[in-house]
Parts: structure tokens; C-alpha cells; sequence
């Protein structure tokens, strides 16, 4: 069954005597609830740098009572499988993961449910720690977005998708983006490993119980760059500061906030600057067929394309980027709860 194929192409694979039963997670042990085979993308991470993503995964899993996906391995012991596609010159990196049961609660998340969300990102951030200081050497991987030598970098990919003036607005925006983080340092009470993706679509719940998926982007980087993933999808909410509370709530009855957390979260969530820009950018320069990018692109400038004239509106791209660097005009009242721009895609489960 296939998941997501935005970037990655991802699938669960039940066991044979439930493939006829697709639609339930009522299994509980991982051999009964499936798998997940992750295909990845051509040149998105080196081997190296999955190995450090599932490293950190069996150590969750082996060390801390959070739930997150186990790599499963193969008959030889290894975790990643290079497998050769037709018709590409390289083959591709393969993870086999167990499935995470559990449910979403994309439209319904409560206080409550962003109390466990805020304790559980705090639980895996002191667990993340543990898990540098014991490896020799230590991980490298950067969390995607974090890794500003790619934004700088990025408009040579770039450029055959837009135009200059577009491309003008993305070199804007990233340098925004790269003072932001150079003010605020990579000291260990900024920067740490990182999820990186939390938002709603990348945690279950089981009961009460928090569960995390889908650790493509993990890496070092930016707590505040975490918790605003986590909250810039919830913001149009009329919920909001209710379940922002909640949510540091939670993180702080584990860990306390990270430093200059008040200058800093309230900026890039309300800005939405890290995260709109990075699903601009990330669309891009993974190559995501257009069409998929342009329906994607669409659901940022939801504003302009729902309601603007046809003489006024701007392109995708250089809409998004505006609405991400707060430039936007047609942006203003949030919307009611339920929370997603009017018009946008599905966005699917991975």
C-alpha cells in the first residue's frame, strides 16, 4: 500500500494474512501490524547518514520506553539495502521499518493531546543527548532544513523552476533566515539532534500515549526550529494559544525551554519563515514532479488563489516565499478551527 511519494516513496507492507483487511490497526505486537519500506529519494542522504538516523532510532527503542519506528534488519545483519532500479544510473538506499500502531488526530487535537506532544519532543530531545555523547565519533547528519550551506547554495538547483525574480525573493528569504540563526548560535542550550518534522501528521497517539514516525529529517539543528514545526501547522486554529500552552506545558514539566526561547519560537511560528520556506524549497529541490509542487505551492498561497484577482496574483512561488517572510499582504485573520488553508491537499500520513 502505498503511503507518501512526495519525496521519498514509502509503503506499508501487511502480513499476508491481513492483506485483505487494510484499512486497521488493531494489531498490537509488530509482527502482526506490518511494515513500512522506505525508498528513498536519489541523493537526499548518504548512507552514512541513514545509518545515523537508524542508530538513533534502536537506541529510543533499546534505551527509553518512547515509541518510534524500529529498523528491521536484513538476513545479513545490515539495516540499509542498496537496490538497484531500472533505468537509473544509482541504485536505490532501501529501509525496512515496523509499522507504528496508532491514531491521528489531525482535526481533533486537544490541550491535552499537545501536553503529551510537548513532554514527549522534550523526552526525545533528553534522550538525544545521551545518544551524542555516546557515540564515537559523534552523528553528523544535519536536520534538513538546518543545514544553511543548502540554502545558500540552493539557487543553482533552483533555477530551472523559476524565474530570476523568484529566485531574488528565495536568496532574500534565506539570508533572513541564515542572521536568524546566526544570532542564535549552536551552543548545547540552542542546538541539539533534532525530529525535525513533528508535526501532526508524524505523531500517533495510542490511548494517551504519544508515538513519533517518519525521522528523514532528524539531524542537528534548532530547538526552536522543532517546536515551531510542531506548532506553525496548528496556528490558523482558533485553538491556538490554548494548545500552544499546553504544548510548552508538557515540554517543561521535562526539560526547560531552550535559551532565548521567547525571542526566538514566537518569531519564526508567527513569521513561518524556517517552515513555509523550507517546504518551498524542499519541493524544489528534490525534484518533486510539478504538478505535485505546484498543487503543494498552491496550498500556501491559498489567499491569492481563492481570492485574489488573476491580474494581481503573483506566481506560486513567489507567493509562497512572501507569506513566508511575512510579506503577504492577503494574510491576516486566522482561520477557524480544523485548521488548514481553505483548498489545501491531503497531505497524507508520512
Amino acid at each position: 500500500m502505498l503511503l507518501d511519494d512526495s519525496t521519498n516513496m514509502v509503503f506499508r507492507i501487511l502480513p499476508l494474512g491481513q492483506q485483505r483487511h487494510a484499512g486497521g490497526d488493531e494489531a498490537e505486537t509488530a509482527d502482526n501490524a506490518g511494515f513500512v519500506l522506505r525508498i528513498h529519494a536519489i541523493g537526499q542522504h548518504s548512507t552514512p547518514a541513514i545509518h545515523e538516523e537508524l542508530q538513533w532510532l534502536l537506541a529510543i527503542r533499546r534505551e527509553t520506553a518512547l515509541i518510534v519506528p524500529a529498523p528491521v534488519p536484513a538476513h545479513d545483519g545490515s539495516l540499509i539495502q542498496e537496490i538497484p532500479a531500472p533505468g537509473e544510473p544509482t541504485p536505490r538506499q532501501c529501509v525496512l521499518f515496523h509499522w507504528v500502531p496508532g491514531d491521528f488526530r489531525n482535526d481533533t487535537l486537544t490541550p491535552n493531546d499537545m501536553q503529551c506532544v510537548g513532554a514527549f519532543m522534550a523526552q526525545l530531545y533528553c534522550h538525544a543527548d545521551q545518544f551524542i555523547a555516546s557515540q564515537t565519533p559523534p552523528p553528523t547528519r544535519r536536520a534538513l532544513f538546518c543545514d544553511m550551506h543548502t540554502w545558500m547554495d540552493a539557487p543553482g538547483k533552483a533555477a530551472a523552476h523559476f524565474s530570476a525574480e523568484e529566485l531574488a525573493v528565495f536568496a532574500a528569504a534565506a539570508q533572513r533566515v541564515h542572521t536568524t540563526v546566526q544570532e542564535l548560535g549552536e551552543s548545547q542550550d540552542v542546538f541539539g539532534f533534532i525530529h525535525a518534522d513533528l508535526h501532526q501528521w508524524n505523531y500517533v497517539f495510542h490511548g494517551e500515549e504519544v508515538r513519533a514516525i517518519d525521522f528523514d529529517d532528524c539531524g542537528w539543528g534548532y530547538y526552536t526550529y522543532d517546536m515551531a514545526v510542531t506548532l506553525s501547522y496548528l496556528e490558523d486554529w482558533g485553538t491556538f494559544p490554548a494548545l500552544q500552552d499546553a504544548f510548552l506545558t508538557g515540554y517543561q514539566r521535562v526539560r526547560p525551554l531552550p535559551r532565548r526561547y521567547a525571542a526566538a519560537l514566537p518569531r519564526t511560528v508567527k513569521s513561518g519563515v524556517p517552515v513555509k520556506l523550507f517546504r518551498v524549497g524542499h519541493l524544489t529541490l528534490m525534484r518533486t514532479p510539478v504538478v505535485k509542487r505546484q498543487r503543494s505551492l498552491r496550498a500556501d498561497c491559498a489567499h491569492c488563489f481563492r481570492w485574489g484577482s488573476a491580474e494581481r496574483r503573483p506566481s506560486l512561488a513567489t507567493c509562497s516565499v512572501f507569506i513566508a517572510v511575512g510579506w503577504c499582504p492577503n494574510v491576516a485573520a486566522p482561520h477557524p478551527a480544523g485548521g488548514a488553508h481553505p483548498g489545501a491537499p491531503d497531505r497524507g500520513t508520512w
